[in-house]
């Protein structure tokens, strides 16, 4: 391979202690309340201010646990509950913990308890913890985002703080019971491999770009392959030309970094089936001659969450069989200014043979797509394809940081990408791909295609999913737009700091939603 030898750096090196909790937590299901060191109740938010007593979400409850409960809220004149809190009671400890004051989706409402609920679960050590059933609350969402609230990153602090971190480690519990009878074995592994990749992802995500380049992340992609049974290739520069791979070769003309695709291959269950997840990977993004302005730039080690998510999907597939083959690929490259970066103006020919003309070196990610869905779409068999990506500031004026935007050249598809969002607790919305803005890049005099419209044409979140679905062709296809929910997002259930691991359970619930039996 021609890329630079990183064969010194493990892939563990860059997975936060949470994923090896998750490995080694003893996870189980209960149909009732089981011995555990701390039993966790759901309570219900007051529906009028002046209510007296404070009611629990909580079925498995029993009326004299309900009672013990209430008498020792009572004796410390508490008449509700605003943060998780623990309290004994009859011999029992409980963390209370409120519900969302918002209306959320019963998998939205789970992780954010799990969140809220790890907060009090850091600061004590209790080696077995019971999460009881609330209504409306998915039990194994509450996991997933105790599992995120646990998640810290400490692998780039200094050895002063390795003593800190070994007490650290011993605080988190050995156990943890879900209580319920709905609740399968199943479910469980399901729930902990998804904690794990959304793990992965954000431990790459928060990774800073020295660490993270395109040829260290090659390298740690055919590790995790290695280890885990699936196939992957890793194409460089050389392969790339050859494919003709215009346009993502533009993006890295500044870096010393080569590019990298990285394509994982996971078995499914039927095989004469192919989907496509593809994920933009820059492992920084400078905005080339196109400069960024210097505010909010050390931010840009993020802009490969979308590729981040491609590759916990692929983590998570390879320890849960897909109902079809999977193909994940990556696009990993930096954006840099340097003696030979690619000029406004200049003109590339795309893998699809269409040209494009680079009339903002800022708007790199949709370069490094096209090529990509071409690839994807040309090499394989695809039953439907979905991209993600940080693709565009514009997003945030569209949907702040409370959604991810979805477009498609099929509409209903595109629903149906947004109803898996929502079934993951990842909240997302269609917005259009009208014609008009179709035509909006066919304005160079030079070029087949623009990589921006001209200024007065605005929608910069539309335009720049209308320029990738230029190279679709009929294919089923959905874009999902993170730039504004896969780092430092404020969807409910979700970190508000640092890589959010938004959009893993989306492209995985798209997989298993479109081949349910």
């Amino acid at each position: 391979m021609n890329y630079q030898d990183y064969s010194h750096l493990k892939w563990q090196d860059f997975l936060v202690q949470t994923f090896t909790w998750l490995q080694n937590l003893e996870l189980t299901t209960a149909p009732n309340a089981t011995d555990s060191d701390v039993y966790t109740v759901l309570v219900q938010q007051a529906e009028k201010p002046d209510e007296e007593q404070i009611s629990f979400d909580c079925p498995t409850l029993s009326a004299e646990q309900t009672t013990a409960l209430q008498t020792a809220l009572a004796q410390q004149k508490l008449k509700k509950v605003t943060q998780p809190m623990t309290v004994f009671a009859a011999g029992q400890l409980y963390i209370l913990v409120p519900k969302s004051k918002y209306k959320l989706s019963p998998m939205e409402m789970g992780l954010q308890a799990g969140l809220d609920l790890a907060n009090e679960i850091s600061s004590r050590a209790y080696t077995s913890v019971a999460v009881l059933p609330g209504e409306d609350v998915c039990s194994t969402k509450i996991f997933e985002g105790l599992a995120a609230g646990l998640y810290q990153n400490t692998l780039y602090k200094g050895k002063s703080n390795e003593k800190d971190l070994d007490n650290q480690k011993s605080e988190l519990p050995s156990k943890l019971t879900c209580v319920g009878t709905h609740i399968t074995s199943q479910m469980l592994l399901e729930s902990r491999t998804m904690a794990q990749a959304k793990a992965i992802s954000r431990s790459l995500g928060d990774a800073p770009a020295n660490k993270l380049n395109p040829s260290s992340w090659a390298q740690m992609a055919q590790q995790m392959a290695t280890e885990t049974g699936i196939s992957c290739t890793i194409k460089a520069k050389k392969e790339l030309e050859a494919l003709g791979m215009g346009t993502f070769l533009s993006v890295a003309q500044g870096s010393n970094h080569e590019p990298h695709l990285i394509c994982f291959e996971i078995e499914g269950q039927d095989p004469s089936k192919t989907a496509v997840l593809i994920g933009k990977g820059l492992t920084f993004d400078a905005g080339g001659v196109s400069l960024k302005p210097s505010g909010g730039m050390e931010d840009m080690k993020y802009d490969m969450c979308g590729g981040a998510g491609v590759f916990g999907s692929a983590y998570y597939l390879s320890q849960v069989k897909p109902p079809v083959n999977v193909v994940c690929l990556i696009g990993t490259v930096e954006n840099l200014v340097g003696p030979d970066a690619t000029k406004p103006n200049d003109v590339f020919r795309s893998m699809s043979g269409q040209t494009v003309e680079v009339k903002n070196t800022d708007a790199e990610g949709r370069l490094v797509l096209c090529d990509l869905l071409y690839y994807a779409r040309t090499n394989w068999n695809v039953d439907f394809m979905i991209d993600t990506a940080t693709l565009t500031g514009a997003v945030l004026i569209a949907l702040g940081k409370y959604g991810s935007g979805v477009m498609s050249t099929d509409r209903a598809f595109g629903d149906f990408v947004v109803e898996c969002s929502n079934m993951a607790g990842e909240r997302s919305w269609q917005l259009p791909l009208w014609p008009e803005v179709m035509d909006t890049l066919k304005s160079s005099h030079v070029a087949d295609l623009s990589n921006i419209p001209d200024p007065g044409v605005r929608c910069g979140t539309i335009t720049a999913g209308a320029f990738l679905a230029h190279f679709v062709g009929d294919t089923p296809w959905a874009h999902i737009d993170i730039a504004a929910t896969g780092f430092h997002g404020a969807i409910s259930g979700h970190p508000k700091k640092g890589a959010s691991g938004v959009v893993l359970g989306t492209l995985i619930k798209c997989i298993e939603q479109k081949y349910r039996s």
